[in-house]
Protein backbone atom coordinates (compact mmCIF):
# COMPACT_ATOMS: atom_id res chain seq x y z
CA UNK A 1 0.00 0.00 0.00
CA UNK A 2 1.43 3.38 -1.03
CA UNK A 3 1.61 6.42 1.23
CA UNK A 4 -1.22 8.06 -0.72
CA UNK A 5 -3.40 4.97 -0.38
CA UNK A 6 -2.74 4.84 3.36
CA UNK A 7 -3.74 8.49 3.78
CA UNK A 8 -6.82 8.01 1.61
CA UNK A 9 -7.81 5.11 3.88
CA UNK A 10 -7.29 7.33 6.95
CA UNK A 11 -9.37 10.07 5.31
CA UNK A 12 -12.18 7.61 4.66
CA UNK A 13 -12.12 6.47 8.30
CA UNK A 14 -12.17 10.09 9.57
CA UNK A 15 -15.26 10.82 7.48
CA UNK A 16 -16.85 7.61 8.74
CA UNK A 17 -16.10 8.46 12.40
CA UNK A 18 -17.43 12.00 11.97
CA UNK A 19 -20.64 10.71 10.42
CA UNK A 20 -21.16 8.19 13.22
CA UNK A 21 -20.48 10.82 15.89
CA UNK A 22 -23.03 13.15 14.29
CA UNK A 23 -25.59 10.33 14.26
CA UNK A 24 -24.97 9.62 17.93
CA UNK A 25 -25.27 13.33 18.72
CA UNK A 26 -28.61 13.55 16.92
CA UNK A 27 -29.85 10.48 18.80
CA UNK A 28 -28.80 12.00 22.14
CA UNK A 29 -30.63 15.24 21.36
CA UNK A 30 -33.75 13.27 20.48
CA UNK A 31 -33.43 11.37 23.77
CA UNK A 32 -33.11 14.70 25.59
CA UNK A 33 -36.32 15.98 24.00
CA UNK A 34 -38.09 12.73 24.76
CA UNK A 35 -37.04 12.88 28.43
CA UNK A 36 -39.07 16.04 28.96
CA UNK A 37 -41.76 15.61 26.30
CA UNK A 38 -44.47 15.18 28.94
CA UNK A 39 -43.57 18.46 30.67
CA UNK A 40 -44.97 21.71 29.23
CA UNK A 41 -42.31 24.15 28.05
CA UNK A 42 -41.41 26.57 30.85
CA UNK A 43 -43.20 24.54 33.48
CA UNK A 44 -41.44 25.21 36.84
CA UNK A 45 -40.69 22.46 39.32
CA UNK A 46 -43.50 22.38 41.84
CA UNK A 47 -41.68 21.90 45.12
CA UNK A 48 -43.54 19.62 47.50
CA UNK A 49 -45.82 18.34 44.79
CA UNK A 50 -45.87 14.61 44.03
CA UNK A 51 -44.48 15.43 40.55
CA UNK A 52 -41.34 17.13 41.89
CA UNK A 53 -39.13 14.04 41.94
CA UNK A 54 -40.23 12.94 38.46
CA UNK A 55 -39.72 16.46 37.10
CA UNK A 56 -36.18 16.71 38.49
CA UNK A 57 -35.23 13.28 37.14
CA UNK A 58 -36.57 14.20 33.73
CA UNK A 59 -34.46 17.36 33.70
CA UNK A 60 -31.38 15.41 34.81
CA UNK A 61 -31.90 12.84 32.05
CA UNK A 62 -32.41 15.58 29.47
CA UNK A 63 -29.28 17.39 30.65
CA UNK A 64 -27.24 14.18 30.54
CA UNK A 65 -28.37 13.42 26.99
CA UNK A 66 -27.65 17.03 25.94
CA UNK A 67 -24.14 16.83 27.40
CA UNK A 68 -23.54 13.57 25.55
CA UNK A 69 -24.82 15.14 22.33
CA UNK A 70 -22.44 18.08 22.67
CA UNK A 71 -19.54 15.72 23.34
CA UNK A 72 -20.39 13.71 20.22
CA UNK A 73 -20.60 16.86 18.12
CA UNK A 74 -17.16 17.87 19.38
CA UNK A 75 -15.88 14.46 18.31
CA UNK A 76 -17.47 14.92 14.89
CA UNK A 77 -15.83 18.32 14.49
CA UNK A 78 -12.48 16.91 15.58
CA UNK A 79 -12.64 14.16 12.95
CA UNK A 80 -13.82 16.63 10.30
CA UNK A 81 -10.86 18.93 11.07
CA UNK A 82 -8.49 15.99 10.78
CA UNK A 83 -10.14 14.99 7.51
CA UNK A 84 -9.65 18.48 6.07
CA UNK A 85 -5.98 18.34 7.04
CA UNK A 86 -5.60 14.99 5.26
CA UNK A 87 -7.38 16.36 2.19
CA UNK A 88 -4.99 19.32 2.02
CA UNK A 89 -2.02 17.00 2.41
CA UNK A 90 -3.26 14.66 -0.32
CA UNK A 91 -3.90 17.61 -2.61
CA UNK A 92 -0.63 19.48 -2.06
CA UNK A 93 1.95 16.78 -1.32
CA UNK A 94 4.01 14.77 -3.79
CA UNK A 95 4.79 11.46 -2.12
CA UNK A 96 7.95 9.60 -3.03
CA UNK A 97 6.02 6.45 -3.90
CA UNK A 98 3.55 8.20 -6.22
CA UNK A 99 3.75 6.74 -9.72
CA UNK A 100 4.25 10.21 -11.22
CA UNK A 101 6.41 11.58 -8.38
CA UNK A 102 9.48 12.20 -10.53
CA UNK A 103 7.47 13.90 -13.28
CA UNK A 104 5.64 16.17 -10.85
CA UNK A 105 8.82 17.01 -8.95
CA UNK A 106 10.61 17.76 -12.21
CA UNK A 107 7.82 20.17 -13.19
CA UNK A 108 8.10 21.80 -9.77
CA UNK A 109 11.87 22.01 -10.17
CA UNK A 110 11.51 23.65 -13.58
CA UNK A 111 9.17 26.26 -12.08
CA UNK A 112 11.65 27.00 -9.30
CA UNK A 113 14.52 27.37 -11.76
CA UNK A 114 12.47 29.76 -13.89
CA UNK A 115 11.67 31.74 -10.76
CA UNK A 116 15.36 31.92 -9.86
CA UNK A 117 16.21 33.13 -13.34
CA UNK A 118 13.43 35.70 -13.05
CA UNK A 119 14.80 37.00 -9.75
CA UNK A 120 18.24 37.41 -11.29
CA UNK A 121 16.83 39.21 -14.33
CA UNK A 122 14.90 41.62 -12.11
CA UNK A 123 17.98 42.43 -10.06
CA UNK A 124 19.92 43.04 -13.27
CA UNK A 125 17.18 45.39 -14.49
CA UNK A 126 17.19 47.32 -11.19
CA UNK A 127 20.95 47.80 -11.46
CA UNK A 128 20.77 48.97 -15.08
CA UNK A 129 21.02 52.63 -16.17
CA UNK A 130 17.64 52.79 -17.95
CA UNK A 131 14.81 55.07 -16.78
CA UNK A 132 12.42 54.02 -14.00
CA UNK A 133 9.59 53.70 -16.53
CA UNK A 134 11.69 51.37 -18.66
CA UNK A 135 12.69 49.38 -15.58
CA UNK A 136 9.04 48.94 -14.63
CA UNK A 137 8.18 47.80 -18.15
CA UNK A 138 11.07 45.31 -18.25
CA UNK A 139 10.22 43.90 -14.82
CA UNK A 140 6.59 43.37 -15.82
CA UNK A 141 7.78 41.47 -18.89
CA UNK A 142 9.58 39.03 -16.61
CA UNK A 143 6.13 38.06 -15.38
CA UNK A 144 6.71 37.04 -11.76
CA UNK A 145 5.85 40.25 -9.87
CA UNK A 146 2.62 42.20 -9.58
CA UNK A 147 2.34 45.81 -10.68
CA UNK A 148 2.37 47.23 -7.16
CA UNK A 149 5.40 45.20 -6.09
CA UNK A 150 7.27 46.09 -9.29
CA UNK A 151 6.45 49.79 -8.86
CA UNK A 152 7.64 49.80 -5.24
CA UNK A 153 10.82 47.98 -6.23
CA UNK A 154 11.64 50.51 -8.97
CA UNK A 155 10.83 53.42 -6.69
CA UNK A 156 13.09 52.11 -3.93
CA UNK A 157 15.93 51.39 -6.32
CA UNK A 158 16.77 48.27 -4.28
CA UNK A 159 17.25 44.79 -5.64
CA UNK A 160 15.23 41.86 -4.39
CA UNK A 161 16.14 40.73 -0.85
CA UNK A 162 18.96 38.20 -0.87
CA UNK A 163 16.92 35.72 1.20
CA UNK A 164 14.44 35.32 -1.67
CA UNK A 165 17.14 33.98 -3.96
CA UNK A 166 18.78 31.98 -1.16
CA UNK A 167 15.54 30.32 -0.06
CA UNK A 168 14.49 29.53 -3.61
CA UNK A 169 17.92 28.10 -4.39
CA UNK A 170 17.69 25.91 -1.27
CA UNK A 171 14.31 24.64 -2.47
CA UNK A 172 15.85 23.84 -5.86
CA UNK A 173 18.57 21.76 -4.21
CA UNK A 174 16.01 20.04 -1.98
CA UNK A 175 13.87 19.02 -4.96
CA UNK A 176 16.93 17.85 -6.90
CA UNK A 177 17.95 15.63 -3.97
CA UNK A 178 14.43 14.22 -3.71
CA UNK A 179 14.41 13.32 -7.39
CA UNK A 180 17.81 11.65 -7.07
CA UNK A 181 16.65 9.74 -3.97
CA UNK A 182 13.43 8.54 -5.62
CA UNK A 183 15.35 7.34 -8.67
CA UNK A 184 17.90 5.59 -6.43
CA UNK A 185 15.16 3.86 -4.48
CA UNK A 186 13.43 2.80 -7.70
CA UNK A 187 16.67 1.29 -9.00
CA UNK A 188 17.26 -0.46 -5.69
CA UNK A 189 13.71 -1.79 -5.63
CA UNK A 190 14.07 -3.06 -9.19
CA UNK A 191 17.31 -4.80 -8.23
CA UNK A 192 15.58 -6.42 -5.26
CA UNK A 193 12.83 -7.70 -7.54
CA UNK A 194 15.46 -9.34 -9.73
CA UNK A 195 17.38 -10.79 -6.78
CA UNK A 196 16.94 -14.33 -5.48
CA UNK A 197 13.96 -14.59 -3.11
CA UNK A 198 13.29 -10.90 -3.75
CA UNK A 199 15.92 -9.79 -1.20
CA UNK A 200 18.88 -7.54 -1.95
CA UNK A 201 21.62 -7.06 0.65
CA UNK A 202 24.62 -4.75 0.50
CA UNK A 203 27.51 -4.59 2.95
CA UNK A 204 30.29 -2.07 3.40
CA UNK A 205 33.71 -2.42 4.97
CA UNK A 206 32.57 -0.56 8.07
CA UNK A 207 30.20 -3.36 9.07
CA UNK A 208 26.99 -1.73 7.87
CA UNK A 209 24.28 -3.74 6.14
CA UNK A 210 21.48 -2.49 3.89
CA UNK A 211 18.64 -4.92 3.13
CA UNK A 212 15.95 -4.23 0.53
CA UNK A 213 12.88 -6.39 0.01
CA UNK A 214 10.96 -6.51 -3.26
CA UNK A 215 7.76 -6.84 -1.22
CA UNK A 216 6.91 -6.24 2.41
CA UNK A 217 8.35 -9.19 4.35
CA UNK A 218 6.45 -11.31 6.83
CA UNK A 219 5.93 -9.97 10.32
CA UNK A 220 8.41 -12.44 11.83
CA UNK A 221 11.19 -11.07 9.61
CA UNK A 222 10.33 -7.47 10.44
CA UNK A 223 10.27 -8.32 14.13
CA UNK A 224 13.65 -10.06 13.87
CA UNK A 225 15.17 -7.05 12.10
CA UNK A 226 13.86 -4.66 14.74
CA UNK A 227 15.07 -6.89 17.56
CA UNK A 228 18.50 -6.91 15.91
CA UNK A 229 18.59 -3.11 15.96
CA UNK A 230 17.84 -2.58 12.27
CA UNK A 231 15.83 0.49 11.31
CA UNK A 232 13.73 1.35 8.26
CA UNK A 233 14.83 4.31 6.14
CA UNK A 234 14.54 5.27 2.46
CA UNK A 235 13.03 1.99 1.37
CA UNK A 236 15.53 -0.33 3.08
CA UNK A 237 16.54 -1.78 6.43
CA UNK A 238 19.84 -0.61 7.89
CA UNK A 239 21.93 -2.07 10.71
CA UNK A 240 25.08 -3.91 11.77
CA UNK A 241 26.23 -6.70 9.48
CA UNK A 242 27.14 -8.98 12.37
CA UNK A 243 23.60 -8.66 13.78
CA UNK A 244 21.82 -9.56 10.55
CA UNK A 245 19.08 -12.06 11.58
CA UNK A 246 19.47 -15.64 10.44
CA UNK A 247 16.01 -15.63 8.86
CA UNK A 248 17.25 -12.89 6.50
CA UNK A 249 20.58 -14.63 5.86
CA UNK A 250 18.65 -17.74 4.80
CA UNK A 251 16.97 -15.72 2.03
CA UNK A 252 20.25 -14.45 0.57
CA UNK A 253 22.12 -16.26 -2.21
CA UNK A 254 25.29 -18.09 -1.26
CA UNK A 255 27.63 -15.51 -2.80
CA UNK A 256 26.01 -12.75 -0.76
CA UNK A 257 26.41 -14.84 2.39
CA UNK A 258 30.09 -15.17 1.56
CA UNK A 259 30.35 -11.40 1.23
CA UNK A 260 28.68 -11.06 4.61
CA UNK A 261 31.16 -13.39 6.26
CA UNK A 262 34.05 -11.57 4.64
CA UNK A 263 32.71 -8.22 5.77
CA UNK A 264 32.34 -9.49 9.31
CA UNK A 265 35.92 -10.73 9.25
CA UNK A 266 37.15 -7.43 7.82
CA UNK A 267 38.49 -8.93 4.58
CA UNK A 268 37.52 -8.62 0.95
CA UNK A 269 35.50 -11.53 -0.40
Amino acid sequence: MTTREKLEHKLEKRHEWAEKAESRAAAEFQAADKAVEGIPFGQPIMVGHHSERMHRRAIERAQGHSDNACAEYRKAKYHEDKARGLERRLENTIFSDDEDAVERLQAKLDDRRKLQDGYKRINKIIRSKITPAEKFKEIMLVGILGEQTASELVESGCTLPAYMLTNNNSEIRRIEKRIEEIKRRAEQQAAAEQAENGVLAKFDRYGNATVTFAEKPEYEIIRALKDAGFYWSRGSWHGDTDRLPQCVRDLLPSETTAETTAAENGVQA
